[in-house]
């Protein structure tokens, strides 16, 4: 294990990182999410000689700008609470790629957490607001909040779906918005700053709410999700916990379009690995091409390979046995894990970033699977 930064986020404020393949550049980078203050997407590369080029910055101001939902001069600060002091961070949450609607210009997705908003940034600088407000059905929702609490990870699914994942502090829900990606551009940077002001999707003519996140799952844990590499990208896997027992796990579940998001089935959740007896809470997870999981537990990473696996889209039939363990020594929460092109599998802690080298590379459907999907 490098550690090839120790000091990447001074105020221990790292949440998220993804991994962006540049086509202009031929190479691939590493991006960090931090939410101190007003936020900052930094962007870390090997570059393409012998002296890496470490980090810069990507984005700044990338999760309060306006300061119409949250005052960002607040951000870090102490709020007095009926439990005592507690600081919030204004700055950004996940970060995702989606590489589907335009896949020679990546763009990037945003959780902003000052902005209570999820946002694509466009080719011509503008913010796209991708999620604000949430259904108002508080019979099927589990959550009082109309906006999204603290979204921390973000997936884009091949199905064009993107998948939140939202902290709600008394319990944990894993959101579904449908065919975000083909939610049009805003056209300038005069709409996009208009846009802040906005307490919901506009111009949306749909009359099925179709432009609202609906409730795929919620759990009083969650820590991390990746597409199930052996559906199809018809389901995901989750880090969970069980609310019975208290069994640390990885699940599969389905995303599919006739599925009844309004009224979420934990009975189609299927259990792929338990991992219990490496971890204390779910964290973060990541899946490589081969199938490989990795999967953050105290005191290192954790890495499944699959034992068994039979290509469905109805069911997940695969199981993963754990096969060993990256120890890492230190004392900081890892935060999030990302494997990239350059075939490292990139470690992010609350301050730290280190690596190691794996043989897999970033999952993508290939050529035959992705024609099964259309398919289907």
């Amino acid at each position: 294990v490098y550690l090839v930064h120790k000091d990447l986020s001074e105020d221990g404020s790292i949440v998220a990182t993804t991994w962006k393949e540049d086509p202009a550049l031929e190479r691939g980078y590493l991006l960090i999410s931090t939410s101190a203050k007003r936020g900052k997407v930094y962007q870390w590369e090997t570059g393409g000689g012998p002296i890496a080029i470490g980090r810069t910055l990507h984005l700044d101001d990338s999760g309060c700008r306006s300061g119409l939902y949250r005052n960002c001069s607040d951000s870090g600060k102490d709020h007095n609470t009926s439990s005592g002091d507690v600081v919030h961070y204004y700055g950004s949450g996940g970060i995702v790629i989606d590489t589907i609607s335009h896949p020679d210009s990546p763009r990037l997705v945003v959780a902003e957490y000052g902005e209570g908003r999820i946002s694509r940034l466009e080719e011509n600088g503008a913010r796209t607001p991708l999620v604000i407000s949430l259904p108002n059905n508080k019979t099927t929702v589990p959550t009082n909040s109309s906006r999204l609490t603290q979204p921390f990870r973000l997936l884009m699914t091949p199905g064009k779906d993107l998948l939140i994942m939202d902290d709600c502090k008394t319990e944990y829900v894993l959101w579904r918005l449908p065919k975000a990606t083909d939610i049009p551009p805003l056209p300038s940077l005069a709409v996009s700053r208009q846009a802040h002001s906005w307490t919901h999707i506009q111009n949306n003519t749909e009359s099925n709410n179709s432009r609202l996140p609906h409730v795929l799952f919620h759990s009083p844990a969650m820590g991390g999700m990746a597409v199930d590499p052996f559906s199809f990208g018809q389901r995901i896997l989750v880090t969970t916990k069980d609310p019975q027992t208290g069994a640390v796990m990885v699940v599969s579940l389905p995303v599919i379009d006739d599925q009844d998001d309004d009224d979420p089935d934990h009975e189609n959740s299927r259990l792929i690995l338990d991992y219990t007896q490496h971890a204390t809470a779910p964290g973060a997870m990541e899946v490589d091409n081969h199938g490989t999981l990795y999967l953050a537990v105290d005191g290192g990473v954790l890495i499944a390979a699959p034992k068994t696996h039979s290509k469905t889209a109805s069911s997940s039939s695969s199981t993963w046995q754990i096969m060993a363990k990256i120890v890492i020594q230190t004392n900081e929460r890892i935060v999030d894990l990302t494997v990239g092109s350059d075939r490292f599998l990139y470690i992010a802690m609350e301050r730290k970033l280190a690596r190691v080298r794996v043989q897999g590379s970033p999952w993508t459907l290939d050529k035959q699977d992705r024609s099964r999907f259309l398919a289907l």
